[in-house]
């Protein structure tokens, strides 16, 4: 695995928690109407696909869960990389845009660099990262 590939896992993660939330958003609303539409009409078929509900939005809670421990773990063991990079301009560009997920255009701003510098110091970072990358393995 690359540096930027290594680096983009929080990325994805964030996204796949975001993708869980969602869903388990519109579980909670079908759970919610489900019950509503119990307390006016009665019959096993209805609890039936009430409890169905209920236990869909359990076990993606708990795959949540795990999820949120793994970007967690995920950050936790980037940044220990990132800290590695010894170039301070280098590891806060990492930093901002890897760990905190911030844009170009912002992260330029706080390095104090146009956005074209900011892009030549990625490139000589990422190189940094996969040096890193391959003394671990």
């Amino acid at each position: 695995m690359n540096g930027k590939t290594y680096l983009n896992q929080v990325r994805v993660i964030e996204r796949t928690i975001h993708s869980k939330v969602c869903q388990l958003e519109k579980l909670q609303a079908l759970a919610e109407r489900t019950t509503a539409v119990l307390s006016d009409v009665s019959g096993e078929r209805n609890n039936h696909s009430r409890e169905d509900v209920i236990d869909e939005l359990i076990d993606q809670k708990d795959e949540l869960k795990k999820e949120i421990s793994e970007l967690i773990r995920t950050k936790h063991e980037i940044s220990n990389v990132v800290k590695r990079v010894p170039n301070l301009i280098q590891r806060t560009i990492l930093e901002e845009r890897y760990i905190y997920l911030k844009r170009w255009k912002i992260i330029s701003k706080i390095v104090g660099y146009s956005e074209s510098q900011i892009y030549r110091f990625h490139k000589e970072a990422l190189k940094t990262v996969d040096k890193i990358l391959k003394e671990m393995n």
